[in-house]
């Protein structure tokens, strides 16, 4: 499993981003909060670029770190 860290603006908005993309019977996609940090664990690179447009578009990151981390999903960059 491949893991990105995606920084939030606040450690509420980490927990917001955790609680909205939290899925109990899935071990590969998964969402845990560090701070004001989202480690994103995934098998499908569409996982965090789905949880990063979703915490951008809803004010829990930027836009800049939001594309960031669907770059890194893309290129493999970032192991968290």
């Amino acid at each position: 499993m491949s893991k990105i860290r995606m920084q939030c603006l606040s450690e509420q908005g980490a927990a917001l981003v955790v609680e909205e993309g939290t899925r109990p019977d899935d071990q590969v996609h998964t969402v845990q909060q560090d701070g004001d940090v989202v480690v994103i664990g995934y098998g499908d690179i569409r996982w965090p670029m789905d949880v990063a447009e979703w915490a951008s578009n809803n004010g829990h990151a930027t836009d800049h770190e939001a594309a960031r981390v669907i770059v890194a999903a893309q290129t493999g960059g970032d192991s968290g």
